[in-house]
């Protein structure tokens, strides 16, 4: 931001901190299209051009993947920073030139990165939030980090856009270090590949699921066979919570053992053809809005929470004394949580006068009201909550906003509508555990327990955490003594 916000920042932080060090920064523009929400810290033509890549690669993975670009998908945020110390203070102890976090979800690039093709770790991290949201079941967790990997390798120039190269470093890493063995990979979850915190397994293991998703998806065009069906039939199997490698045999008709020789062999290959298609011509419908000074410090402040607790306390208690709406609404639903109703109430107050709110300064005004109506047992706050999070859902369509509604349509006896928001914030996150698991409660809670069965089967297939898999096993306990409880009545009558 300009010199006036620098001046700005060190006289707040020595009135809130008692300290005058702030980052030096320059000014924010804010990019807006249907797909992203992308926030540039420099000049509007080039946040354009950065934008328009990650449109088009969106439209060549939704093309390639045959997903369907209907499917509404929250907008995904991209921070790009161009000022060094404003990025170091973000980021951290972390040497990236850019991350991902997935509690926004959002994105950010430092201003080191050359170009935003080169980066690997955001196309990747995207692709799993496009494909995660768009299809309705969960891929192992090698295929999951393969098809990643896999489309995170792209080049893309004035003419087209290249998937499936091979990489120098992966080809070297594969001669002279070799991969896991593919019964071991398949076998694979989350939670066990997490277990090992050695760089060295973490890196084979990502070569090793690339280099198997690369031969399944581009090895037809490399002289291979088309796996195709082969591989839906696997993936069917897999969310039917067969065992991986069984559900492997029982779709390739091989052995996962004998299927690792097959893949050594492709490794060794010298010849490479990728997959290359037109780049596409974007039209893009941007709509652009400047970021004020406050309104910076606030996205600052959640871009470390939890992560750099003195600097999210910094930037956010900028917002607050400048009265950034959002920070106003989460300011309120602390101290509600905390029990000092007297200042909840005064937050909440100048969160709802506060002229320029956003869906999410709606949301966390209802998310206030909630914690208020059970802290207070006040019902009539519910149906304050109901009309915020119907003006947030007007602004922007969202699953949080669709699990909120459903909480609270449920506490004001709208059962129906409860299940109808439930629904819909599944359909937007239909391979999501949590989805799943707030589709399934509300299900068993509606007695629809077919309904519960189904979406508390998937959590139990799908997660990798064991208090979730004991919370959706003890809701699918609750639909078979309802079934049997059915079953006597029916027998006694």
């Amino acid at each position: 931001m300009k010199s006036s916000f620098r001046l700005f920042i060190a006289l707040l932080l020595f009135l809130v901190c008692g300290s005058s060090s702030y980052a030096d920064t320059d000014e924010w523009t804010l990019l807006s299209t249907p797909n992203f929400e992308f926030y540039a810290q420099y000049d509007a033509q080039r946040a354009r051009a950065k934008l328009e890549y990650f449109e088009v690669y969106r439209y060549a993975v939704y093309a390639m993947l045959g997903l369907d670009p209907n499917v509404k998908l929250a907008p995904m945020r991209i921070y790009a920073f161009s000022d060094s110390n404003d990025y170091s203070e973000i980021r951290g102890n972390m040497n990236a030139a850019g991350f991902y976090n997935s509690s926004g979800p959002y994105l950010v690039i430092g201003p080191e990165e050359s170009s935003i093709e080169d980066n690997f770790v955001l196309f990747h991290e995207y692709l799993h939030y496009i494909v995660r949201a768009s299809v309705p079941y969960q891929y192992p967790t090698w295929y999951d980090e393969g098809l990643a990997t896999f489309f995170g390798v792209v080049e893309i120039d004035d003419d087209s856009i290249t998937f499936g190269s091979r990489p120098e470093h992966y080809m070297r890493y594969l001669k002279y270090s070799g991969t896991l063995s593919f019964q071991k990979l398949i076998e694979q979850t989350n939670q066990s590949k997490s277990q090992d915190k050695t760089d060295n397994y973490q890196y084979k293991f990502y070569v090793s699921s690339w280099l198997a998703t690369h031969y399944l998806i581009a090895g037809e065009f490399n002289g291979e066979k088309n796996y195709n069906p082969q591989l839906q039939q696997y993936l069917r199997l897999f969310n039917e919570g067969i065992n991986s490698s069984q559900a492997f045999e029982q779709a390739f008709n091989i052995k996962p053992e004998e299927f690792n020789k097959t893949l050594i062999g492709y490794a060794k290959k010298r010849r490479n053809t990728a997959m290359r298609m037109a780049r596409p011509k974007i039209n893009l419908k941007v709509t652009e809005s400047s970021v004020s000074d406050a309104e910076a410090a606030l996205f600052y402040s959640q871009l470390t929470y939890k992560r750099i607790p003195e600097v999210n306390q910094k930037y956010f208690q900028i917002a607050l004394q400048n009265k950034v709406s959002l920070a106003l609404a989460y300011e309120a639903n602390n101290a509600a949580l905390q029990g000092d109703f007297s200042y909840s109430d005064a937050m909440l107050n100048e969160a709802l006068s506060s002229d320029k709110k956003t869906w999410e300064t709606h949301l966390h005004i209802a998310k206030t009201y909630i914690t208020l109506a059970k802290k207070r047992n006040e019902q009539s706050l519910y149906t304050k909550a109901y009309a915020q999070l119907l003006i947030a859902e007007n602004l922007k369509v969202t699953a949080s906003v669709y699990r909120t509604l459903a909480e609270v349509a449920w506490s004001l006896g709208q059962r129906q509508k409860a299940i109808d928001y439930a629904i819909a914030q599944y359909q937007m996150e239909p391979s999501g555990v949590h989805a799943n698991h707030v589709a399934g409660y509300y299900m068993v809670e509606a007695g629809k327990t077919e309904y519960g069965r189904f979406f508390l089967n998937n959590v139990i297939n799908w997660t990798h955490s064991e208090p979730t898999k004991k919370r959706a096993q003890k809701l699918l306990d609750k639909i078979n003594q309802l079934t049997i409880e059915a079953v006597d009545t029916k027998r006694d009558k």
